[in-house]
């Protein structure tokens, strides 16, 4: 498949699946409605998609890891069905898949001829190169988020375009917030390390523990040092409360914007992803954790070829940011973290490294670029 697609582009439709992708597929809902406001936006997403003013046809369900994809199978495939034959009857002119490969790689070849385009594509470079067939065979063109990844896609016959990491966007759209971090029975007078402990809850029923196990270990060295957990979202509210409520840690909560909290820590201890790349562009130091289930642990190791977990690791083509898998040494962590806290050079080589990402996911925008380019699909774009 490749460009151009044929006819006016007046009906959009933008599949996603989880948290991350429905937030960028919001920020692009929002731009292609800025530049055309009588484009018919569909969608299969949630609130920042609904937002942005695209009609909510379905919305998805999110597994995570392989033995969660598992227990959720039967509702994954009823779910794909339902999407075919509600797309195929709004008849888009173009569909856009947002990561989430699990799901819109089956759903692709479902929908027939409509044309379709994967932005935020399968990180083949990491696992699962066969899948290039399937992206070769049933999408017009996939958009990349990393600057590498182009030249992967080309090479192999999948026509790729990149117009830097939305991130930039997620970033750009709050830097003028005055949100106040006022967090009632917290001193913000002292030191405050922010845990953020990612946005499903599988994830953060594995990286909270350790999160909290860490400002432990911190806290035996300095005791002045005060802890406040990010809520994603405020579906996850007590599952981190009833975490919390497990350990003796004395922590806050903080269910505002997580950026609010991030401007106000002096670190910031948090699961690996997106969010990474969105303190490096705020300029906050981080340590970065990872724990799965042990058996989707096991299979990752086999399949996933990287040597860094954090995309700021991935994108600086080093180790910038500490990160600890698994588990950890208590004594190689509390050096790390009390080093980060106290001495201005390890927080310095931090920020260095920030400023590559800076450059290489590119400058705000990303989703406007995206929106045009996608709207213009009808003339040669290739």
């Amino acid at each position: 498949m490749g460009f151009p697609v044929k006819g006016p582009i007046r009906k959009i439709a933008i599949v996603c699946g989880e948290l991350s992708g429905d937030l960028y597929a919001g920020l692009l809902a929002e731009e292609l409605k800025k530049l055309d406001p009588a484009l018919d936006l569909v969608g299969i997403g949630g609130p920042a998609l609904r937002q942005a003013g695209a009609r909510i046809l379905l919305s998805p369900i999110s597994g995570f890891g392989f033995s969660g994809v598992l227990r959720q199978l039967p509702a994954h495939f009823r779910l794909m069905k339902r999407a075919a034959r509600t797309l195929l009857s709004e008849k888009p002119d173009i569909a856009v898949f947002l990561d989430n490969p699990g799901f819109n790689l089956r759903l692709a070849p479902l929908l027939g001829r409509i044309p379709k385009i994967y932005y935020i594509p399968p990180k083949i470079w990491a696992h699962g190169y066969s899948r290039i067939q399937s992206l070769r065979r049933h999408f017009n063109a996939v958009i990349t988020i990393f600057p590498f990844e182009g030249s992967i896609y080309r090479k192999e016959g999948v026509p790729a375009r990149f117009f830097g990491h939305p991130v930039a966007d997620l970033v750009e759209k709050r830097k003028d917030d005055r949100d106040v971090f006022a967090p009632p029975g917290l001193d913000c007078s002292q030191k405050i390390i922010g845990l953020f402990p990612g946005s499903r809850p599988t994830e953060i029923r594995n990286i909270l523990p350790m999160l909290i196990d860490a400002a432990g270990i911190v806290q035996k060295q300095m005791p002045d040092v005060q802890y406040a957990v990010s809520v994603a979202e405020k579906s996850l509210d007590d599952l981190v409360c009833q975490i919390i409520s497990d350990n003796r840690q004395k922590l806050h909560v903080w269910r505002k914007h997580p950026y609010t909290l991030a401007r106000a820590a002096t670190l910031c201890l948090c699961a690996s992803g997106t969010l990474n790349l969105e303190l490096a562009l705020i300029g906050r130091p981080m340590v970065v954790f990872y724990r799965m289930h042990p058996v989707d642990y096991a299979l990752a190791r086999r399949l996933v070829k990287l040597d860094f977990i954090s995309p700021v690791n991935i994108i600086c083509g080093y180790s910038a940011v500490p990160e600890f898998v698994q588990k950890f040494d208590r004594d190689e962590l509390a050096d790390t973290l009390v080093n980060l806290i106290k001495e201005p050079r390890d927080q310095e080589k931090q920020l260095l490294a920030f400023s590559v990402v800076r450059e290489r996911v590119g400058p705000p925008g990303v989703s406007r670029r995206i929106a045009r380019f996608l709207l213009n699909m009808d003339s040669d774009v290739s």
